[in-house]
């Protein structure tokens, strides 16, 4: 896991606990967090299009963020009660199932990665598989074939709350799928 926080602490993505000389792998992730962490992936982009669909995030540090985020689909697909009453809810947690579907859809759009090659076709092989919905099994099975995100206790599990090492190492491992390259600045390249 060292490598995977190393990854995203050196390209400004992520950083330690406030209060503290510590990264926190094992603290758990909010929504505001997951896409200020993809955001900063992607070079913070401007996003050129859509509306903010948000009230409450609305001329906060994460409205350009979550914006972006809208923009590239990186919430379609998450269960249809994820938002409630048009509220984005940053301080809300963010679970396993949310973070692979947002890896997912990350990956397959913004960054064009294939994501029909290197995958199986269900889940029977893991030991909490059959408790994966129907929607998700695809995603699910891309994400864990390709070391996206790792097993818990030798479980998907999909309900638990994600924590900051599950973001790092989606993130390294995306970053590592792509020509994409963040400069420890946060700022973005392609390769030539």
């Amino acid at each position: 896991a060292f490598e995977y926080v190393e990854d995203v602490f050196d390209a400004g993505i992520m950083e330690g606990m406030e209060d503290s000389d510590e990264f926190g792998v094992e603290e758990n992730v909010t929504r505001g967090d997951i896409v200020s962490y993809f955001y900063k992936m992607m070079n913070s982009p401007v996003s050129e299009e859509g509306t903010l669909s948000f009230s409450d995030v609305a001329d906060t540090d994460i409205e350009n963020a979550v914006m972006w985020a809208e923009s590239v689909g990186l919430f379609d697909g998450l269960r249809e009660d994820f938002f409630t009453d048009s509220m984005f809810e940053a301080d809300k947690e963010v679970t396993r199932e949310d973070l692979i579907v947002m890896v997912y859809n990350l990956a397959k759009g913004e960054l064009e990665i294939d994501v029909t090659e290197n995958t199986v076709e269900n889940l029977d092989e893991y030991e909490d598989g059959a408790d994966v919905a129907d929607e998700f099994v695809e995603a699910t099975a891309w994400v864990l074939t390709n070391d996206v995100v790792s097993l818990k206790d030798g479980k998907i599990a999909m309900a638990e709350v994600a924590e900051r090492g599950d973001a790092a190492q989606a993130i390294s491992r995306l970053m590592g799928m792509t020509d994409v390259e963040v400069a420890g600045d946060g700022s973005v390249a392609t390769e030539s």
